[in-house]
C-alpha cells in the first residue's frame, strides 16, 4: 500500500508541470490550458488532472471558460490530459 501511495504521489508531483499556450504576461488573452495526471486507474488520474489544472489556472490567475475536456491512455497506471479554454 505504501509503495502505491508513493507512485501516486509521484504522478502528482510529475503531473504538477502545467503547460499553457500563449506568453505569460499576457493574462487577458484566453488560450488552452492543459494539464496531466497519473493514477491507478483513469478515473483516479482524471481527477489528479482536474485537480492540476485547477492549480495551474489558479497559480496564473486565469479564468477557467467552457469544460474540461480528456484523453486518456491505458486502463492501469494510466495517465490523463485534461484541457480547457482559460482567460
Amino acid at each position: 500500500m505504501k509503495r502505491l501511495f508513493g507512485i501516486a504521489l509521484g504522478g502528482c508531483a510529475l503531473a504538477a508541470l502545467v503547460l499553457f499556450a500563449g506568453a505569460p504576461g499576457a493574462e487577458a488573452k484566453c488560450g488552452k490550458a492543459s494539464a496531466s495526471g497519473v493514477g491507478l486507474g483513469p478515473e483516479m488520474a482524471k481527477e489528479m488532472a482536474k485537480m492540476n489544472l485547477a492549480a495551474g489556472l489558479e497559480e496564473k490567475k486565469m479564468k477557467a471558460k467552457g469544460k474540461v475536456s480528456y484523453s486518456c491512455s491505458g486502463p492501469f497506471m494510466s495517465e490523463c490530459k485534461a484541457s480547457q479554454r482559460a482567460c
